[in-house]
């Protein structure tokens, strides 16, 4: 196993730090139609991957969460070898004495009809929290903040903000928990909301029940919510009006209005 490293960059197909494989491909006959080519490594802790073309030119990357599967997709790729490289960011040795496992497979693409962008040079990736933030995450909200590029989460009682690092294949992101103390008590319903033209983030917490019992039916009562909101993505927090420290009741939980 290779030793860490604490990057997910080898640089190359050829760089002694990491694991590199060579996938001598070769398309299909035409009679198989538009395909693809999925890389795949399963890793026992944190291994990140690269993808270099014929000629040596990063082509993608996968650089998510521990022991989460890593993948990058190659859409109708032209014969050639293709360098894959390994990245021990921080492996480990799993049960079976391996620290991952890898595979290239060929696959039918299946491809959509709808009319297609401009840019259609688009990837998608998996950035999944780290340091067990956001494992209990009923009825998540999600918001950005355009002008800073940070991304606001809330999951039951914590508010995580994702800030992302896109200088590198595979981008990194971190997570970081930015709750404000009186939005992290206590939740009954978690609201998050990032206004696109200020990049204000307002968060609610209902805190007392919106509904009771009434023999087999429950019967709308008043609600009462804690609210705070943020101009710098969580640094700092103004408390809203909400319910207020020891107020009474609000009714307004479920209704907001942006101006």
């Amino acid at each position: 196993m290779k030793a860490p490293t604490g990057s997910s960059d080898c640089g190359s197909g050829n760089n002694s730090g990491c694991d590199n494989f060579t996938v001598n491909f070769q398309p299909p006959s035409a009679a198989f139609g538009p395909y693809l080519l999925e890389i795949k490594l399963q890793p026992q802790g944190d291994w990140d991957m690269q993808v270099y073309g014929p000629n040596g030119n990063l082509l993608d990357g996968s650089g998510n969460s521990p022991g989460a599967l890593e993948i990058v997709t190659l859409i109708n790729p032209a014969a050639g070898n293709y360098s894959v490289a390994a990245a021990p960011f921080a492996p480990l040795v799993g049960a079976d004495g391996n620290s991952y496992a890898a595979s290239a497979e060929l696959k039918h693409y299946v491809v959509n009809t709808a009319a297609q962008g401009q840019d259609t040079n688009i990837s998608y990736h998996n950035f999944a929290a780290t340091g067990g933030l956001g494992n209990a995450s009923g009825e998540p909200s999600i918001g950005v903040n355009w002008k800073t590029g940070k991304a606001m989460f809330i999951a039951l009682r914590q508010t995580l903000r994702v800030t992302f690092d896109d200088s590198t294949i595979p981008a990194r992101a971190t997570w970081e928990d930015k709750s404000f103390a009186w939005t992290n008590l206590i939740t009954m319903d978690p609201i998050l909301f990032t206004d696109r033209t200020t990049g204000r983030t307002i968060v609610s917490q209902l805190v007392s029940p919106a509904g009771a019992p009434n023999g087999s039916l429950l019967v709308l009562t008043d609600g009462c919510s804690m609210s705070a909101y943020t101009d710098d993505d969580g640094d700092t927090w103004v408390p809203d009006e909400g319910c207020g420290p020891r107020a009474a009741p609000t009714t307004s939980h479920r209704r907001r209005t942006i101006s």
